[in-house]
């Protein structure tokens, strides 16, 4: 059942069948969005009704993210994959070797997952070159699983958690350049370019 709180009140606002769920999570759209055990997808409205049941091939899910625009929803499963799920087309993209997964948290667009394994490693996810982009944090202290992400529209990053630590993610390229040549005092090395800044942008000059 979804139970939608006033203060003291609570109002049932509908009832869905959820047997072996994993994970729920509400939907842009004021319905709720089902993970069964068996990794299948049921998206309700805001009536209660079934809309969508989507097969993602993400068993025994735990984790799951939707993003800020209602685009695409994020499925961590147990075999160290991540199911990224188109809602428009009902199209499912495979994240493989992820690792096990503690958090997953998407930027306003969706094009950008923040994925954060269970070891405190932190990587980004493009969704538009269906690729790593970045690895932000490497693997620091155990991250317990489960801890959403979410996106800070004021300053335009991703907000996670690694080991015992909160952290903010900048989305601003320009923001990942300007603190890799502060870090390292000099201009980046091609590995190093392709490692700190997210994004498709060709390595130029930028640390004079």
């Amino acid at each position: 059942s979804l139970l939608e709180l006033d203060g003291d009140d609570a109002r049932l606002v509908f009832t869905v069948p959820t047997p072996n769920a994993t994970a729920v999570i509400p939907t842009a759209d004021d319905g709720v969005a089902v993970v069964g055990l068996d990794g299948r997808l049921q998206l309700f409205g805001p009536d209660g009704v079934r809309d969508v049941t989507v097969e993602t091939g993400a068993p025994s899910s735990y984790v799951i993210a939707l993003d800020p625009s209602g685009r695409r929803l994020a499925i961590a499963s147990d075999d160290d994959t991540v199911a990224v799920v188109e809602l428009a087309s009902e199209s499912v993209n495979m994240i493989e070797r992820t690792g096990s997964v503690s958090n997953l948290g998407f930027s306003s667009s969706g094009d950008v997952l923040a994925i954060t394994q269970l070891d405190g490693t932190i990587r980004l996810w493009d969704t538009g070159i269906g690729a790593f982009s970045a690895t932000v944090v490497s693997a620091t202290t155990r991250t317990p699983d489960g801890e959403p992400g979410w996106y800070d529209g004021s300053t335009s990053s991703l907000w996670t958690t690694t080991g015992d630590q909160l952290i903010a993610i900048p989305l601003d390229p320009d923001i990942w350049v300007a603190r890799a040549c502060e870090l390292v005092g000099r201009e980046l090395t091609p590995l190093e370019w392709a490692l700190y800044v997210p994004g498709k942008r060709a390595q130029q000059a930028v640390c004079g």
